[in-house]
C-alpha cells in the first residue's frame, strides 16, 4: 500500500509539474505576442484632410 501510495504521489507530482511548465509558457507566449500587438500599433494623424499613419517606436517592456 505505501508503494502504491508513493507511485500515485510522484505520478502526481510530475502532472502538477507539467501542468505548471505549460501555463509558464502560455503565460510567456501571451506577453510575446501582446508585446509584438503593441508594436504594430499605428497611430493616425489627421492633417489637412490626409491621414499619415505613423508606426508607433518598438518599446521593449523589461
Amino acid at each position: 500500500m505505501n508503494s502504491e501510495y508513493r507511485q500515485n504521489f510522484t505520478k502526481n507530482l510530475m502532472t502538477t509539474a507539467i501542468l505548471l511548465r505549460g501555463i509558464a509558457v502560455s503565460v510567456s507566449l501571451a506577453q510575446r505576442v501582446s508585446q509584438d500587438l503593441f508594436n504594430c500599433l499605428i497611430i493616425i494623424f489627421n492633417i489637412e484632410d490626409k491621414f499619415i499613419a505613423l508606426p508607433l517606436l518598438k518599446y521593449q517592456i523589461k
